[in-house]
């Protein structure tokens, strides 16, 4: 017999709640197919339930009810992860953040950005071009990825050389750990006493908690942009 999600329909709203023939197919693979070698099925099962939060608060929620009901959980970004990480199992739920994508301060001074998760980060760059400063992370999948997710895969962009890799950029964080509380760390560059414990949410896909919100630091747009090719 599968799990009753009609208490957390009823908490979230029936729409953020998706199960059965509801789910689109999406949610059962990611970017890591056979043409990057990889040796799983091009779809896996599809999960329990797909479900979409607008809030910390309300991924706490889902959390909690994940535990409660003895299933798995997955974080989705964008899914453009090139390690399967957000295939899901049949019995899991996957936590789309895509709705969580407020900007919440754009500090030209400091040189900061505080988004949340689910924000594209070609969206990002966007609202940032305006106020004249630029993302420091851009992949290929700048146009599809979230800012959680290339927190959580710790992602290099072409631009890593200069400015490492997206895990380089985060000052602070918001998180959410399994039992459902939520972890604010300080937006600092570095701790000179004690763990840095921003550093425990990056690269670790959503193993150790769920990656909210961040603050980022930001560059000014260079002067000149050039882009270059072998023949």
């Amino acid at each position: 017999m599968g799990t009753d999600f009609s208490w957390l329909a009823e908490r979230l709203g029936p729409h953020r709640v998706l199960t059965g023939r509801s789910i689109p197919p999406r949610y059962q693979t990611d970017a890591f197919r056979a043409h990057r070698g990889s040796l799983l099925e091009e779809r896996g099962p599809s999960p329990a339930a797909v479900v979409l939060p607008r809030s910390a608060a309300e991924v706490a929620t889902v959390l909690r009810f994940a535990i409660d009901e003895g299933l798995k959980l997955v974080a989705w970004g964008g899914g453009t992860g090139l390690m399967g990480g957000a295939r899901p199992t049949s019995d899991s739920i996957v936590l789309d953040l895509r709705n969580m994508r407020r900007v919440r301060a754009i500090d030209a001074t400091s040189g900061t950005a505080t988004v949340e998760a689910g924000i594209m980060l070609e969206t990002l760059d966007a609202r940032l071009r305006r106020r004249g400063l630029t993302l420091g992370h851009d992949p290929w999948s700048r146009p599809r990825a979230t800012v959680g997710g290339a927190i959580g895969t710790n992602g290099m962009g072409y631009a890593g050389y200069l400015r490492g890799t997206m895990g380089d950029q985060v000052l602070g964080l918001e998180a959410v750990l399994a039992d459902g509380s939520v972890v604010r760390t300080r937006s600092v560059p570095r701790s000179t006493t004690g763990l840095d414990l921003k550093r425990l949410f990056i690269g670790t896909e959503g193993t150790l908690g769920i990656v909210t919100a961040a603050t980022l630091r930001v560059f000014p747009v260079p002067e000149k942009e050039e882009s270059a090719r072998s023949a």
